[in-house]
């Protein structure tokens, strides 16, 4: 049994080399392995127990930061940078040549170049596309946002590539904003092999089904799809936009015709295992797809409209479920799921159906440990985020184990109460790890994190996540201010001892008071006048006395003084300390606010070029007759009419404001009249009533006799009859 950090394949390069940067992937469940650097890719067997491989050096050497990828099994592997791609065949099969057949060996490594110089852009990113086992094809994510399927055994060359191969997101010839994808900044396929996930800064799109000329599929996979298609149909509404009902149906379509294909290969081969992978090939039609989204995030955190999304990946959790993990430029990390299932799509522009995220969890993180997303292999429900020193890796199984069995069993019993709180472990790499891969040597797992220098090893896979360590604080946090220094008051102030020493140096200068005579020194200390000297001497030992003293004293508030400097001064290396961390967290700081404006500016710059590219596409579509003849489509449509209604809604309120405005100036002008009118005296009011009044009676008297006389002649006529 071999220990990793024993094999042989990690082995320092050749001294006189300088190292590259180092890569590695383990395939076929974890007991192949694949290394490459300094232009050499090495291969063997994890389970090895001479820790013995193979190694093949490329001619041409491939220039800048190369990254590598393998397909499921580790028969290809593709290495790539910024320009080009590069296939390599390894041959497993020969793993048991002797040396003497190196040059068979040699023979039998194919390696196939693909330049995109020609392309005019940069690349981004390269999966191995999931259903092409037989027929491996790679997808690749262009800078400029476009993507291109490069079936590896079909195409040998750049220009080989069909048109249909490359699938552009800035739809010609129709009109709105919506109609274009910008800005892509990663992908990533789903469990299903179909759905592959598009990440700008700031959505989320689908593109499904992302098909290639030939797929390897199980009967299982299509029948499990199909019925998916059924409920999708069944649960139609009858308000259902007429390109939802065709997407649907030509979906049922699709997977009818590739259920019939698998049944027919059955009969011929006379086998009916379902989980066999049988090869079909797909008409072009059904491989021309239309971005669909984009996707909603509920509920979406407020902090993050002004954030930008970095890395996208689908972790899967078991019986066909999965999580969505997305990390932001601000450490934020979002753990998402898929509430609704959705359609494929084909030729529908701006189409959504059920394109929803629910979030379950939401992390927090320094930036710069954020960097990228690695995911772990053939292991449900973890993953890990690298930094620049560190990784974090995060266990959901503790809660995404029981979803995904609740999802599958149709009982949500057992969500009750669940805690959806994941596991976490840090590990301090102090270099920023390259690669993640499994090291599955006679059935015991563990993680390896590779560095430029280093293989670290995690038991995440065997522990019970009991032990796992919290994260540490997260994001940055805020500097709290330091109280501005006081001069301290000492108990010995400068100018006192400054004052003393001078007095002291003063008094040093003026000579002793007494002074042995002359004829009294000479005579020898032993004779009768020797209290003389005696007396002398005291009086001179007293005035040196004093003077010590006063030495004495100013030594000692010196002393004080500067015992208490010392403290001021420990004080003051503390407050410096703290000043110089939080001059470490600002600079940190300010490194990330200044990558974030150059990102915000290139953002800037990047949508001032596509309202350019709007203004002038908008002057053309004014001057082209071929515009002005080209149809509305619906969403355009349902923009006129709401902008139709708005402006009715304003008109209509611009005229009732108007007329209240006229109402108001008339009663305002009919109160000034009252005003502005004279008071009539009490007694005219008065006159004027019972003039009224004499006239209403008179009137009412002349109605009373008119009605008499019409009764007397009604009377009258009725007598005659």
């Amino acid at each position: 049994m071999v220990s990793p950090q024993l094999h042989t394949i990690f082995n320092r390069f050749s001294v006189g080399k300088v190292s590259s940067k180092r890569s590695s992937i383990t395939v076929d469940n974890g007991l192949k392995i694949i290394l490459y650097q300094n232009n050499t890719v090495r291969y063997g067997f994890v389970n090895d127990a001479d820790g013995n491989f193979k190694s093949i050096t490329l001619e041409k050497e491939m220039i800048g930061d190369v990254s590598i990828i393998a397909d499921q099994i580790g028969n290809y592997l593709c290495l790539f940078n910024e320009f080009e791609i590069r296939v390599i065949e390894l041959p497993w099969k020969l793993w048991d040549a002797k040396e003497d057949s190196s040059f068979q060996l040699d023979n039998m490594v194919q390696i196939r170049s693909y330049d995109l110089k020609s392309f005019g852009t940069t690349i981004q990113k390269i999966l191995f596309h999931p259903l092409g086992l037989a027929y491996p094809c790679l997808v690749v994510l262009l800078k400029n946002s476009n993507i291109c399927s490069i079936d590896i055994k079909r195409i040998l060359k750049v220009e080989e590539i069909p048109s249909t191969c490359i699938t552009t997101f800035h739809t010609k010839g129709v009109m709105g904003l919506s109609s274009c994808i910008d800005d892509i900044i990663d992908i990533s396929f789903s469990s299903d092999k179909l759905s592959l996930y598009a990440l700008t800064e700031t959505d989320i799109y689908l593109f499904y089904p992302f098909l290639i000329p030939t797929i390897s599929v199980t009967k299982n996979e299509i029948d499990q799809l199909f019925q998916k298609s059924i409920i999708l149909f069944e649960n139609l509404e009858n308000d259902s936009s007429e390109a939802v009902r065709r997407n649907i149906i030509k979906q049922l379509q699709l997977l009818s015709t590739l259920s019939g294909d698998i049944k027919t290969q059955m009969k011929q081969v006379k086998n009916t295992d379902e989980t066999k992978i049988y090869n079909i090939d797909i008409n072009t039609e059904y491989r021309s797809v239309n971005a669909q989204g984009s996707f909603s995030i509920a509920p979406f955190p407020e902090e993050l409209y002004k954030q930008s999304a970095v890395n996208l990946s689908v972790i899967q959790i078991g019986h066909g479920n999965e999580l969505y993990v997305i990390t932001y430029d601000d450490g934020t990390v979002l753990i998402l799921y898929r509430d609704l299932e959705s359609s494929m799509s084909w030729d529908s522009n701006d189409y959504t159906f059920n394109n929803s995220f629910i979030l379950l969890e939401k992390l927090k993180f320094n930036p710069d440990e954020t960097k990228s997303i690695l995911d772990i292999p053939f292991k449900n429900g973890i993953f890990a985020i690298a930094g620049d020193q560190t990784v974090n890796l995060i266990d959901t199984s503790c809660w995404s184990d029981i979803l995904s069995q609740c999802i599958k069993d149709n009982d949500i019993r057992n969500l009750a109460g669940l805690s959806i709180e994941s596991h976490k472990q840090t590990i301090n790499t102090l270099e920023e790890p390259n690669s993640c891969i499994l090291w599955n040597e006679h059935n015991k797992k563990e993680l390896l994190f590779i560095t430029e220098t280093k293989l670290i090893s995690s038991d995440i896979l065997e522990s019970n996540n009991e032990s796992a360590e919290k994260l540490p604080v997260p994001a940055i946090n805020d500097i709290k201010k330091i109280e501005k220094l006081q001069l301290k008051n000492y108990s010995q102030p400068i100018k006192e001892i400054n004052i003393a020493v001078q007095r002291y140096k003063d008094s040093c200068k003026v000579p002793y008071s007494k002074v042995i005579p002359a004829n009294i020194r000479q005579k020898p200390f032993a004779n009768d006048e020797n209290e003389d000297q005696l007396a002398y001497i005291t009086e001179i030992s007293q005035e040196i006395g004093s003077k010590i003293l006063q030495g004495q004293t100013i030594a000692l508030m010196m002393h004080t003084r500067l015992r208490e400097q010392q403290d001021v001064f420990a004080e003051q290396l503390m407050h410096t300390n703290k000043e110089l961390l939080h001059n470490k967290t600002i600079k940190q700081t300010y490194d990330i606010q200044s990558t974030k404006i150059k990102h915000i500016t290139e953002r800037n710059t990047k949508l001032n070029e596509r309202t350019s590219k709007l203004i002038e596409m908008m002057e053309k579509i004014k001057q082209s007759q071929q515009y002005k003849n080209m149809p509305i489509n619906d969403s355009e449509s349902k923009l006129f009419k709401e902008i139709k209604k708005q402006v009715l809604i304003f008109n209509d309120a611009v005229n009732r404001q108007q007329e209240q405005q006229e109402a108001i100036k008339f009663l305002q002008t009919e109160l000034n009249n009252i005003i502005e009118q004279p008071a009539q005296s009490h007694d005219a009011i008065i006159d004027s009533d019972e003039d009224e009044w004499n006239e209403l009676c008179d009137l009412l008297n002349r109605d009373a006799k008119i009605i008499e006389d019409c009764n007397a002649e009604l009377s009258s006529a009725s007598g005659l009859i």
